[in-house]
């Protein structure tokens, strides 16, 4: 990566690609993308199919892992859904008694989100510029959202979850295992260790409360809770 850095140095009007193994990841050879419009690629590909996604989606559940992040919660009911897609999880949370609000930056999987979940609160946002206030929330779920991010766009994303989650407040995050930064067809995606994970988690301001690895279709995911220190 570090003839990557000097790449981009001398070039930043251009995509600069390169190939490098994603590990445990099922995409082998992928190709590194670095361009200022990773993100934007990333976000067309979900509102040019969202209602593709939203299907593929709503078969994939989350319902163990959200049980427990109610239990961990207690009696905290606010929660906030970064990356909330077609509001699959928001709908679940709401069902059960949460205060759940959901955010994403595709038009496309919100309009999904609001004819799905007709009872849930969604909202435009970037999730690495959350326009919330200090303390505002019990819970940040993040579902394999921030995997969209760029490495280096990482932990100043997860200092702002902490921002907005009150004292000890709880996070949970789900990522991929791998390493690297790789475009997967029309998705860009960033790859970590568990090991990896926690650090940055520390240096955001968690305390981890538990974290496991699950293997679903070949790509291996870690989950993680943590708290607000």
């Amino acid at each position: 990566m570090l003839g990557l850095r000097s790449l981009v140095t001398r070039r930043p009007a251009k995509s600069v690609f390169l190939r490098e193994s994603v590990g445990s990841n099922p995409t082998p050879s992928a190709i590194i993308f670095v361009e200022c419009g990773f993100m934007d690629k990333t976000i067309e590909e979900y509102d040019s199919n969202a209602s593709k996604w939203s299907d593929k989606f709503s078969k994939l559940s989350m319902e163990r892992q959200i049980r427990k992040f109610m239990l961990y919660l207690g009696n905290n009911r606010k929660v906030l859904d970064i990356g909330c897609g077609a509001g699959k999880d928001v709908k679940f949370m709401i069902e059960h008694g949460l205060d759940a609000v959901g955010v994403d930056l595709s038009e496309g999987m919100l309009f999904e989100a609001r004819l799905r979940v007709p009872t849930g609160k969604f909202i435009k946002m970037d999730i690495r510029q959350l326009e919330f206030g200090d303390s505002t929330f019990d819970g940040v779920w993040a579902n394999a959202s921030l995997l969209h991010l760029k490495k280096s766009e990482f932990l100043p994303a997860l200092k702002e979850v902490n921002r907005i989650l009150r004292p000890s407040g709880l996070f949970f995050i789900t990522m991929k295992e791998g390493t690297g930064e790789a475009m997967d067809g029309s998705r860009f995606f960033s790859y970590y260790s568990e090991i990896e994970l926690t650090s940055i988690l520390n240096k955001a301001g968690f305390d981890i409360l538990e974290s496991h690895k699950g293997e679903f279709r070949g790509t291996v995911w870690i989950n993680i809770f943590a708290k607000k220190k």
